[in-house]
């Protein structure tokens, strides 16, 4: 959902990754001589057209300019990973039954206010007829099904959402504890 801590950190890492230079990057290093006859070595990391991406440091480690090189291809390959673990463990909501909620059912069953009360109060992925002004929590299903065999049991046998999986990414991304994580 946009907006929330999760999606605001994943749309960062997104877009900065879509605003670098395209890949693949590798690491290369120029050679010549300082007018005393020295010899030097300039490490730098290139685009696909040769193009410097960042020149380094002489004395920068070979394990930081591949790191670097490598974080072109990598970076999009986590995001897509991320993504589908939170695809996997998604939040739905769940909602109260019609038969105990608030919204009593009109006796005329002809009239538009009938009507209007059935769009309100569908059918439930479980066969028990749901009141959608009434959100009874949220669930993950892929935990759900997990802990419990269905990823919609008949019963209120929840794993609430956000699920520790989603708490936890959550915490990776943002580098804030979240509660119950």
């Amino acid at each position: 959902m946009a907006g929330d801590p999760l999606t605001t950190a994943l749309d960062e890492i997104r877009k900065r990754e879509q605003e670098a230079t395209r890949g693949p990057w590798k690491v290369t290093r120029e050679h010549g001589y300082d007018i005393d006859g020295d010899r030097w070595d300039l490490p730098s990391v290139t685009g696909p057209g040769g193009e410097d991406i960042f020149v380094a440091d002489v004395d920068q480690p070979a394990a930081d300019l591949r790191f670097a090189a490598h974080a072109r291809e990598d970076v999009p390959r986590l995001l897509a990973a991320v993504e589908a673990v939170l695809t996997l463990h998604s939040c739905v909501a769940w909602y109260a039954a019609a038969d105990g909620c608030e919204h009593p059912e009109p006796e005329d069953e002809d009239s538009g206010e009938h009507d209007d009360w059935n769009d309100d109060h569908p059918m439930g992925t479980t066969g028990i007829q749901i009141c959608l002004k009434e959100k009874a929590g949220s669930y993950c299903p892929e935990c759900t099904r997990l802990a419990y065999g269905d990823a919609e049991p008949e019963c209120e046998d929840f794993v609430s959402a956000p699920c520790p999986t989603h708490k936890a990414v959550l915490a990776a991304l943002t580098g804030k504890e979240v509660p119950g994580a």
